[in-house]
């Protein structure tokens, strides 16, 4: 039972990983929408719409991978870097074809993924924080403060 599960979860990882970012990326851009109205700023503004694109991107990429680390049945950590990598080709592949067409917001959204993504797998490779919790004793120990003296972040 253990090996169709570790297969399904093997088989499961990319549209996963795809899923869970493109509702992470809906999600944070409503929020960041609620916000800003709420903070009265102006919605049509060109700083709302490059705040938005970036952080909804960031989102995006950041979650991608987490997902991905989540799923893994193991070997989190190489996963994760694997991950970033597809992320890496993809959107450098993007970049080129915004760049020819002249689509400087698919640009901005292109790299802020790769940050997201970069951003996850550097905090992964240095072990801190969500790296930390994931890669050491896995997605059921959430809880917890990583990294302030809690009885999670010494074991």
């Amino acid at each position: 039972m253990q090996t169709y599960q570790s297969i399904l979860r093997w088989l499961a990882l990319l549209p996963t990983s795809i899923i869970g970012a493109t509702l992470a990326y809906y999600i944070v851009g409503v929020l960041n929408r609620i916000t800003m109205w709420a903070s009265g700023s102006n919605s049509n503004s060109f700083l709302t719409h490059l705040l938005t694109a970036f952080i909804t991107h960031a989102a995006y990429g950041f979650v991608f991978v987490l997902v991905a680390t989540i799923i893994a049945p193991g070997h989190q950590k190489q996963v994760g870097f694997a991950m970033a990598g597809f992320i890496a080709i993809c959107t450098i592949g993007l970049i080129y074809f915004d760049t020819i067409d002249g689509k400087y917001w698919g640009i901005l959204g292109d790299i802020s993924t790769l940050m997201g993504a970069g951003g996850i797998t550097l905090d992964m490779w240095a072990a801190n924080t969500w790296g930390k919790r994931f890669l050491n004793r896995g997605p059921e120990n959430l809880s917890g403060d990583i990294d302030r003296g809690s009885p999670t972040a010494s074991q």
